[in-house]
């Protein structure tokens, strides 16, 4: 009698510990099964990537240099992504800014919040500061921007589907 005592109690010692272990998974995966810290983090390394611009390319850049601009955050975007940022000429903007301006840019204060997830994919909202610098290191100026980013759990992993932000005003690149 006493050992199935023993049995039953341990039974239920190991049956409450798998169930703790469970909750804890559930914190770090968010509620349907994409790790949200990682998104986020994708997102602050994505924001740092495009908008870090340390000089302005050089007057005479040939123009597969200027195409190759945005190449180092390719694999954070789904393709189809990859194509309509590209086609905008999205990962050029920074380094217009840049040469307009005589400055280089830096980000800062990126903060990143969850809006919505489901299994295969996390809505997230996002805020950032750009800050201009010229060449003897005095702030020129700093831009907030704000944007939309859902991040889709692909057969590659965390990828990118969908950003947005409002862009660096034009008079920042435009002559």
């Amino acid at each position: 009698m006493q050992k199935r005592i023993i049995v039953f109690a341990l039974l239920c010692f190991s049956l409450l510990l798998t169930a703790c272990e469970e909750v804890n998974t559930e914190k770090d995966t968010g509620s349907d099964g994409i790790e949200t810290d990682k998104a986020k983090k994708l997102v602050t390394d994505f924001v740092e990537e495009v908008y870090t611009v340390e000089e302005p390319l050089p007057q005479d850049a040939e123009p597969e240099e200027m195409l190759d601009i945005g190449e180092s955050v390719r694999d954070d975007l789904t393709e189809e992504e990859w194509e309509e940022l590209h086609t905008k000429r999205f990962f050029l903007i920074p380094y217009e800014a840049a040469d307009h301006e005589n400055a280089s840019l830096s980000v800062k204060d990126i903060q990143v919040e969850t809006d919505e997830e489901t299994e295969e994919e996390v809505s997230l909202t996002h805020q950032f500061t750009v800050v201009l610098t010229n060449k003897e290191s005095d702030e020129i100026s700093e831009e907030e921007l704000s944007g939309q980013i859902t991040i889709s759990n692909t057969k590659d992993g965390l990828k990118i589907s969908r950003y947005y932000d409002k862009a660096l005003p034009v008079e920042l690149y435009s002559p």
